[in-house]
């Protein structure tokens, strides 16, 4: 942060509300199993990530608009729209993702029926 009390915030972030969604109050935890991060655990995994640490994984979830004005240190870019059917994703573009980013595998016997039914209806199992 800038400690000079004379320093000028761009409107782009001088905002001290917005609409909800997409700009809602979050749960720390998205899911289990899924570890959200505060900006002290952020920047001690980007110190851990320069050191070598190939076990983690950073996600910057922002949409391309808001990666233009700045990136998180070797984080991987995956906008969150890419995966919500409400904001245009497909079922082939969410297995796509999921497949190719996130190494998930297809269970046997699923087919793309099946995981567009599961989308549908928000079945994440």
């Amino acid at each position: 942060r800038n400690q000079d009390n004379g320093n000028k915030v761009i409107d782009a972030f001088a905002k001290t509300s917005r609409p909800c969604p997409p700009f809602c109050i979050q749960p720390m935890t998205s899911a289990p199993g899924i570890e959200t991060l505060g900006e002290l655990e952020l920047l001690d995994y980007v110190q851990q990530m320069e050191a070598g640490d190939a076990s983690i994984y950073l996600i910057d979830s922002r949409t391309p608009d808001w990666v233009e004005r700045g990136t998180i240190p070797g984080a991987v870019n995956v906008p969150w729209t890419e995966l919500v059917p409400a904001k245009g994703a497909t079922t082939e573009g969410i297995t796509n993702v999921m497949t190719e980013q996130f190494n998930v595998g297809i269970a046997e016997g699923v087919d793309e029926f099946a995981i567009d039914e599961a989308i549908a209806n928000g079945d994440v199992s």
